[in-house]
């Protein structure tokens, strides 16, 4: 135990498992790249991690499948509502994804009513692995742009 408060007092963190994922952007951007990098994530590091159930996981990987297919296609209207179709399913699952929170005390309480929400919530895929996802979704949602939309 000694060992392990030493190594808390010298960084000054408590550690804790994060669904983070390890996607790289390239650039010039590839909305393709990215889903697909997005799409082995979901695949591999959450599941793992059982931040997601594997059942879940399948259902978001039909979405990434067509949307990355329809990019490649270059129909990036499609992509784009294959995307929202997956920002969707997020939402459904974790209410107020998007909502920031500006003082620190709401944000400490609203973590605390999350945790409270997910554990007693069977629930197929853990709220911050959805913030993560969502945050990363409307990121290629805003990348992927028709020429008309310039």
């Amino acid at each position: 135990m000694g060992k392990q408060l030493s190594e808390l007092e010298a960084n000054n963190f408590v550690p804790r498992p994060a669904a983070v994922p390890l996607i790289s952007v390239p650039d010039p951007f590839d909305a393709a790249a990215v889903l697909g990098s997005l799409r082995e994530h979901v695949k591999t590091d959450l599941i793992n991690l059982d931040q997601i159930d594997p059942v879940f996981a399948a259902q978001l990987d039909r979405l990434f499948e067509t949307a990355i297919a329809a990019v490649n296609q270059g129909n990036l209207a499609a992509a784009r509502s294959d995307i929202k179709a997956l920002r969707r399913l997020l939402h459904k699952e974790h209410k107020g994804l998007e909502k920031a929170d500006d003082d620190k005390d709401k944000k400490a309480k609203k973590d605390e009513e999350d945790e409270a929400h997910d554990k007693g919530k069977t629930g197929l895929i853990t709220k911050l692995a959805a913030k993560v996802l969502d945050f990363d979704l409307k990121y290629i949602e805003k990348r992927v742009k028709d020429k008309d939309d310039d």
